[in-house]
């Protein structure tokens, strides 16, 4: 026997060496999402994440994602926006329901099961979600230490399809016209 015949997935395949939010390549996607290691640890948390941007009823959701360099941060916001995403949201949910069945089979028990993966799977789908996925490095030089929030913003405008760079005129002008109707005019 080979030592590449004990393993489930081709041990030649291209692994990236680290998780990049502006890398939307179909075959990045796949493995991305394939690729994904859940541990029980993981299941609960995505959980947590999706439960409380898709069932938060009072106020305002704020998440944040800590973690050590390489503890998976960036991959775990991606899983995320693959569960979120309207293209890529059935294979991602496919992904972790059936690893939240291997957890199950194994005894490795979570609160998190099956029935509550497909619960969040179908109020997604009777959900509008928009998600802006980008990498703050990318859209800041640093030199002149823009803020977070600046950044935020200018994102929001760019998705929105407002000036990104100049923000005091899009939220009074460009947004008053969409509130109107005539911005794309």
């Amino acid at each position: 026997m080979k030592l590449s015949e004990i393993f489930e997935r081709r041990i030649d395949r291209i692994i990236n060496s680290a998780v990049v939010v502006s890398n939307q390549k179909q075959d990045t996607i796949n493995a991305e999402i394939e690729e994904y290691v859940f541990t029980n640890d993981l299941i609960e948390k995505l959980y947590l994440f999706l439960d409380t941007v898709l069932n938060k009823k009072v106020g305002k959701t704020g998440i944040w994602i800590n973690g050590y360099y390489g503890s998976g941060k960036s991959h775990f916001i991606k899983y995320a926006h693959y569960c979120l995403d309207t293209i890529t949201s059935e294979k991602a949910f496919d992904h972790y329901r059936l690893n939240v069945e291997r957890h199950q089979e194994n005894n490795n028990l979570s609160d998190v099961t099956v029935s509550n993966i497909l619960q969040l799977k179908k109020k997604l789908e009777q959900t509008k979600i928009e998600n802006i996925i980008f990498n703050v490095e990318d859209e800041t030089d640093d030199v002149n230490g823009e803020r977070l929030t600046r950044i935020f913003l200018s994102m929001l405008n760019r998705f929105r399809g407002y000036n990104s760079g100049d923000i005091p005129l899009a939220i009074l002008f460009e947004k008053y016209l969409d509130r109107k109707g005539v911005f794309a005019d």
